[in-house]
Parts: C-alpha cells; structure tokens; sequence
C-alpha cells in the first residue's frame, strides 16, 4: 500500500481534531509521515480497537503478523499483545506501520460483524486453517462442525448435548471416547493464547457485561434481554461456560433458576491477577489503589483484600505489596538509567517512573473500556528500593543503586536518540548542558525534531534538571562550577506559580513539608468568597482546602502523604475552582512546575 492511500484510509475511519488533519494533510504532499503523526494515527486505531486485549499470535490475525513482523523484544511482555506490537515494534517505516494497522483494524471490523456464534466457531476455525496441514483442514473443519454443540459454542435454549447425541451426528458412528478425544483436539486451540488469558471474543464480552449488570434476576428473563439486544437465542449455562472456555473472567454462577455471585475463591483468584497485573507496571501493588480497580466487579471490603496480599505477597511497607513477575517496569527502567550511569539514587528512578507515567498515561487512558490496565502510581521511595533490590541484578545501599549486571538493549540501535545522547555526554565526559547547548547541537547540526528534544528532555529517565534549563546525566557528578556559570546565564524563577485559569486558579508548587502542608493566597483573598475547597480522590470527597484565621490554607496534608504519596521536594499542582469550590490535586515533576 503507498503511504498516500495509508494516509487518505486512515482520514476515512479515525476521528481527528481540525490540526491533526491539517498535518495529516501535509504529510501526504511532502509523502512523509513524521513520528508525531504517526503516533498520533496507532493512537486513534487504538480508540477504535481493543489491542491490548487481543493476544499478538491469535491465530484470526496471523495474516496481519506474518506481513508485517518488526524486531519486538518479546521478553519485556509477559503475554505480547497488539498494543505492545505496534508501540515496542520496530517497523522499516512509519508508512509500514500504518498500513499494518490499517489492515489490523479490516480484519477486527470483520470479526466484529460476526454473531456471538459466529465468532466463536471462528477461533477455532481460523486456528485450524493456521496450524494443520492443507490434506487435513476440510476433514479437521467438518469434525469441529459435528462437535461444536458439545463444547456448548453453539447457539441453543437448551444445555449442552451429551457425548452419545454428539455421536450421532456423525455421517460414520464414533464411540462416546471418540468424541471425547475429537474434542480434545479441537480444544488445543485454546493453547494459542499462553496462560490464562483472556481470548477476546467482542459478543462474548459484551454478553458477559450484560450478565454481570443483571445479577439475581432468572435465567428466563436475562435469556429475553439478551435476544431481544440481537445476540441470539442462548441458554445462560451455555453462555457461563462459554465465558470459562475463553477464559472471561467473572463472578457469575448460576443458583437454581437466578444468576448469583460465585465462590469467594473466585474473588480472590481475581484479587491476586490484577494485583500481578498492576504490579507489572508499577513495580508494586497498594491495597487502596488495588481495592479501587476491583470495586466495580466485586463488592468487597479493604480488609478482605489485605487479607489475601498477606498470603500470597511481600508485605514491602504499611498497604504496599510485591510478587516476582517476569517484567517489572520500576526494574526495566533502573536497567534503562544503568546504561548511562551503573549509580544513581532511588529519587533518580522513582522521577524517572513518573516521567514513564506522564509519557503513557494519555495512550492507557484513550480507551475508556479497556480492561487489564488500572493506571499508574508511582510507590514511595522505600517501596522502589525494595523492589528494585529484589533483583539479583542491583545492590541497594543507603537510598542509593548499583548496578552490577547490565542485561538490556535499550541503546543498542546506534541511531536512536538515546543512543545519540549517550555519547554526546560521553564525550564531554558528562559535564552538564543548557538547553541552547542541546538545541544547537541535535537540532541545528543533526537535524533532531524540535519535538523530539522537547520530548526526551522531559521524559527520558536518565536526564536531570540541575537547574532551570541546565541538564544532566543521573548518577554522572558534574564539575559544580560548570552548574554554576550555567546558572548565572538563566534567570531563576520563584515558586510558587499562581496563575488564573478557566474557573479560577492554577497553583504549582514545590513542597517544603507535607503533612504540615500550607500555601498562602493573600493576593487572591478578595476574589475566594468560600474559607474551603472540596478535594477528590476516585470520584470522593476526600478532605477539604482550609482557610486558617489568617491568608494560610491548609487540610491537604494527609491527602499528599497518603493518596498521592509525596515526598519533600516533590512538585504538585492545586487548581482551584472558584465556581464550585472544588480543588483537584496531583503530583508534578519538576519539568511539568518549569513549562
């Protein structure tokens, strides 16, 4: 496909705001497509398509893989979706990458269009066509055909068909045990999808989002719903143990004629996944924040939840846990900063786990339906170095991390701009830089996109401000007269930054204290008619902003120490609403407080 017509297809099916198109536009006569763009277009196919649920070797979209296979380091994932194929994956062109989306998003829209029945005989077909040989496909298509009532995939009213009247429908007679074998085979093609992971079947998800919101009703009255929603007339235990087979996980079970809750070991079963889960990308799990991502299908208390972490985690600080997993972001990111400098301290990588937040939070958060993700939440700094020193690979000492095995390829491609600024450093032996310094260099004489500098400078974990618009390497000391001379050519800037906003004020600061938290408004007090704001946490009121008797405002202490978990020296940024009294809080880094 010619990066014209990849360009004109995806302006027919994404929605774009008016500058998008504009660049868009402008990409198609200079017949370029930049990286910004670029991303910006894997972004809206990734609105319209759950790729972070729908496993990368899924025998339905082995076409799309074996046309397009980037180099992937597949060890960074546990179980390599489609989201992780098309963010991680190195294409030979960004034109490669969207045609390869875009061929992704015909085939999902096909699926998409099959009834519930449908697309669950279509795994098992499309697997068939994959993986057997050409003489044995017709033979293997017309034996799943004749078992299909049997593994209960089928549309009916009725339960699943006994072995003795799945052997009757074959045209030559089968013993009981040859069914049982036939389905056996048919069923290794579960194995496709590694683990226990969910193999996504749209209908089916809906279905199951429709059972989960009808609890305690009878079976006879969910069945009607669901017809008369278009999915068919189903029996509700076939649809249960359809949800087993493809692995949906659920607390369904079905009590005489009602759909009710299942077992508690279900519950914690569950508890303990998505605590793995957000684990893998936060390098460990709170109770709380745990607690908030199971809310909404499971109705249980804190208590239970703690009580479940004890057995089966390490207990690392008051509500913090951790499991081994086998990717780890707090430890993938400690590898990254090793490669620029084998010792740094713990502050160095839980900054750079924030920067790694603010960067993928818009892409987690673009699909609002999307499950197996529950945001981020960078641990307090006690919590990081035991996590960290969990790994045989460093050694933590007095808040302090080394390095002593470098095992990861994040500057092994010589053209990539960590590579690029790796040696920069490298050959003014990791003196610091100003920001003009860095612009002249990357892009005035190497041609770097401006964007692209502004974007390494804010989220590459292994650069530090050491001033306003002077940086650094992490752990790499800098001769202090080399600071100081940067210093004196750039003027400083006085916390904290009051500024108005759309309904009232904008505050950004650097904490002096946390608990004993206070900030003073004195030349804003004639326009604040109200001595409180309400604060939220996870759609809640949680504390309140006070007036004292004099221009201080106070009461947010706790909610920095314990929900947002911050530490002296951290920025956050308060924006006041002075039409419902509401304050929304949230923790910074020092480059979101400078721009």
């Amino acid at each position: 496909m010619g990066i014209k017509k990849a360009i004109y297809v995806f302006i027919a099916i994404a929605e774009f705001n008016e500058s998008l198109l504009n660049d868009a536009t402008l990409a198609i006569h200079e017949d370029v497509i930049s990286d910004e763009d670029m991303l910006s277009i894997v972004n809206k196919y990734s609105d319209e398509i759950p790729l972070s649920r729908i496993y990368l070797f899924d025998p339905r979209f082995r076409f799309n893989y074996k046309n397009f296979i980037p180099m992937n380091d597949r060890k960074e994932f546990d179980f390599p979706t489609w989201n992780d194929f098309y963010m991680s994956g190195e294409f030979s062109s960004n034109a490669e990458k969207i045609a390869a989306i875009e061929q992704f998003s015909d085939e999902y829209k096909l699926l998409n269009n099959l009834s519930l029945e449908e697309q669950m005989s279509h795994f098992f077909t499309e697997y068939i066509k994959s993986s057997a040989k050409k003489v044995f496909i017709k033979r293997n298509l017309k034996s799943f055909n004749n078992i299909r009532d049997r593994l209960g995939i089928k549309e009916s009213v009725d339960k699943k068909i006994t072995l003795q009247e799945t052997a009757n429908l074959f045209d030559k007679p089968v013993t009981r045990e040859r069914v049982r074998q036939i389905a056996k085979e048919h069923l290794q093609a579960l194995d496709a999808i590694p683990g226990s992971e969910e193999i996504f079947i749209p209908k089916l998800s809906e279905v199951l989002k429709i059972l989960q919101e009808n609890l305690n009703k009878s079976l006879s009255d969910i069945s009607q719903l669901l017809s008369k929603k278009g999915y068919g007339e189903w029996n509700i235990h076939r649809l249960l143990d359809c949800c087993d087979l493809f692995r949906l996980p659920n607390h369904l079970t079905i009590n005489g004629e009602f759909l009710n809750d299942k077992s508690m070991v279900k519950v914690n079963n569950y508890i303990l996944k998505i605590a793995k889960k957000i684990t893998n990308y936060n390098g460990a799990v709170n109770a709380d924040h745990l607690h908030n991502a199971i809310s909404s299908n499971f109705s249980i208390d804190k208590e239970h939840i703690l009580s479940v972490l004890k057995g089966s985690f390490d207990e690392f600080d008051d509500d913090w846990f951790f499991h081994t997993t086998s990717h780890n972001q707090i430890i993938s990111i400690a590898q990254k900063m090793a490669n620029f400098s084998k010792d740094y301290t713990i502050q160095s990588l839980r900054d750079g786990h924030m920067k790694h937040k603010r960067f993928r939070q818009s892409d987690f958060f673009a699909d609002k339906g999307r499950t197996g993700f529950y945001g981020f939440l960078t641990p307090p700094s006690m919590v990081i170095g035991k996590v960290v020193n969990s790994s045989n690979d460093f050694i933590v000492k007095d808040g302090n991390i080394h390095c002593i095995n470098l095992n990861n390829s994040f500057i092994d491609d010589t053209s990539s701009g960590d590579y690029q600024f790796l040696k920069y450093f490298q050959a003014r032996n990791f003196d610091c830089a100003t920001f003009d310094e860095l612009k002249t260099f990357f892009i005035v004489q190497n041609n770097m996109a401006e964007s692209s500098l502004y974007t390494f400078l804010t989220y590459k974990p292994y650069f530090m401000r050491l001033a306003g618009q002077v940086y650094g390497i992490v752990g790499q000391e800098t001769d202090s007269l080399s600071v100081d001379n940067a210093r004196k050519r750039i003027k400083k800037s006085v916390p904290p930054k009051i500024e108005w906003s759309k309904n009232g004020l904008e505050i950004k600061l650097k904490l002096k204290n946390v608990s004993s938290f206070t900030i003073s408004l004195q030349e804003y007090d004639e326009y604040i008619t109200k001595d409180e704001f309400k604060v939220f946490h996870n759609g809640k009121e949680d504390c309140l902003l006070k007036k004292s008797k004099s221009f201080f405002w106070y009461g947010i202490g706790g909610y920095l120490h314990y929900k947002l978990f911050c530490e002296l020296g951290d920025f956050i940024k308060i924006q006041l609403d002075l039409t419902s009294y509401e304050a929304r809080v949230e923790l910074i880094t020092e480059d979101e407080f400078e721009n």
